[in-house]
């Protein structure tokens, strides 16, 4: 009798434990095993809710296939190619408007530089000519300063996206028992959405208007030596940025690996010592976590695609309107150099140069939003 009371004891004190040590984490970590909610009802409503808070446009483009679980399937090319067209379509009339004035400038700018040759004081045929060029960098200005608004709002927008989705990665991971990969994967990145809202104010908005600057002193001086320290310059900066978004995806891969491996290791511990020293109700309950491992890996799958697909869509808008822009400052540039006005064409293919660079920016952000997404739906779940 004095054995078995002993072998009770034995038994019963792993048993509290383990309930103590699953009541003390559950305190620290709210998305962790409760035992009045299942782990993948908490996923789940983290991902509503992010569903929930998407901009009303955003939520009507991702549809149906965002709603109901296992229509991800719906993500098809049809699906992408008609999310192009609409953005296509969309800023095909502003790329029109823009198109129009600046042709409508440089065949102002060609009679007024005509009517000026037949001046015949040189000094004043120049002074006419630099006016010209002056009124056509105040108007072109004008014209991009709706792109620059246009990128600004693109960014906010793809860093807010991957704000409110952070929250539901976390919960996953949470609730999968990747604890080290919720605090590896959040810290990343917050990291980038730091950078990213930080980028533009702080480093492409300077350097936008100092080429643009640049482009008009050397349009207007004619000196070749000003129009390749804008060259340089903006060879640093895109350089520079893509540098820095490239180690932060490095970065963040590297860590999300051996965060993986040490939680499934962790998890691997617990289910073999439960299943080991607890018997009847230890293989249970391991076999339990496999169960809700999953459930939870359907749901890491429909979020990680939807905000993939969220991110495209954010994206699309301003890099339709930023192509056919680009378009638009090509097309006139030619007009430019068949007319016979190098100095408005040397203009053109600068600030065609920035809109270039700004384009670059904004495809590497979304590429590394889509990475860190793609990164969140290939990893595996601790407790699988």
């Amino acid at each position: 009798m004095k054995r078995k009371r002993q072998i009770f004891v034995l038994l019963l004190l792993p048993l509290l434990l383990f309930i103590f040590t699953i009541s003390g984490s559950a305190e620290d970590m709210p998305y962790q095993f409760r035992f009045d909610e299942r782990p993948e009802e908490a996923a789940d409503g983290a991902y509503e809710a992010y569903i929930d808070k998407l901009p009303p446009e955003i939520r009507q483009q991702v549809g149906e296939a965002g709603d109901a679980r296992g229509a991800v399937e719906k993500y098809n090319v049809s699906y992408f190619l008609s999310l192009i067209k609409n953005a296509l379509s969309d800023a095909l009339l502003p790329g029109f408007k823009t198109l129009s004035v600046l042709m409508g400038m440089v065949i102002l700018s060609s009679v007024f530089r005509m009517l000026s040759k037949t001046v015949k004081n040189g000094s004043l045929e120049t002074v006419f000519s630099m006016c010209c060029l002056l009124c056509m960098a105040l108007t072109l200005y004008e014209v991009q300063k709706s792109v620059f608004v246009l990128v600004q709002s693109m960014l906010d927008m793809l860093s807010s996206t991957m704000l409110m989705m952070v929250p539901v990665m976390e919960a996953v991971y949470l609730t999968s028992g990747n604890v080290t990969g919720a605090a590896v994967s959040g810290t990343g990145i917050n990291l980038m959405i730091t950078f990213i809202q930080t980028l533009y104010a702080n480093v492409l908005a300077p350097c936008v208007s100092v080429c643009f600057l640049l482009s008009i002193t050397s349009a207007v001086s004619g000196n070749r030596g000003v129009s390749f320290m804008a060259g340089a310059l903006r060879g640093i900066v895109t350089g520079a940025l893509v540098l820095m978004m490239t180690l932060m995806t490095f970065v963040l891969s590297m860590q999300s690996g051996i965060a993986s491996a040490a939680d499934t290791f962790a998890a691997k511990t617990i289910k073999f010592a439960l299943g080991s020293y607890l018997p009847i109700i230890g293989g249970t309950v391991a076999d339990s976590f496999s169960m809700v491992s999953s459930s939870l890996g359907v749901i890491k799958q429909m979020a990680g695609v939807t905000g993939i697909v969220v991110v495209v869509i954010v994206m699309l808008a301003p890099l339709a309107g930023l192509l056919i822009n680009r378009v638009a400052l090509g097309m006139t540039g030619a007009v430019a150099g068949v007319l016979g006005c190098d100095r408005e064409q040397a203009l053109f293919r600068e600030t065609g140069s920035l809109c270039t660079l700004l384009l670059a920016i904004t495809v590497a952000a979304a590429v590394m939003y889509i990475f860190a997404l793609s990164l969140f739906c290939r990893t595996s779940l601790a407790y699988g």
